[in-house]
């Protein structure tokens, strides 16, 4: 440590600010050049050449309580759907390129509950207990 009783190596506030400020700005944490994964509102200012909209299956997109009658009036599932429908055509009009979509049909148990997906239907396969799933509801979102 210096005179000071500071260690000579540690940033000053000054360059902490700048620091903090950079990372407030910062959408994303990682290399420039690289995957950037985040919620559609943090592609606000970019213009990636790919954007993906992964596990595009009931329950994640929407989520399980879109699903729920007992939980979900008409006029609340229908500002979800405008809600995440907005999001969805902001996220993939951002892309400079191309727009893809991931889904899948099924998924063990366990897996099911673990992500709260809308299961359609459990059955057995090779002797494990295997559910069923939808791709959303939602559709292939345009922008």
């Amino acid at each position: 440590m210096g005179a000071s009783g500071r260690d000579a190596a540690a940033p000053d506030a000054a360059a902490l600010l700048v620091e903090a400020r950079r990372r407030e700005a910062s959408r994303f944490e990682g290399p420039e050049d690289g995957v950037l994964v985040g919620p559609p509102g943090a592609l606000a200012g970019a213009a990636p050449q790919f954007v993906l909209v992964p596990a595009f299956v009931n329950g994640i997109m929407p989520r399980l309580e879109y699903f729920d009658d007992v939980v979900m009036t008409d006029e609340r599932r229908r500002r979800w759907e405008e809600e995440g429908l907005a999001a969805l055509r902001f996220a993939v009009g951002k892309a400079a390129g191309e727009v893809g979509f991931s889904a899948f049909t099924s998924l063990g148990d366990r897996a099911a509950s673990a992500l709260e997906v809308k299961i359609d239907r459990i059955g057995l396969r090779d002797g494990l207990r295997c559910c069923s799933v939808s791709p959303s509801v939602y559709g292939i979102v345009e922008p």
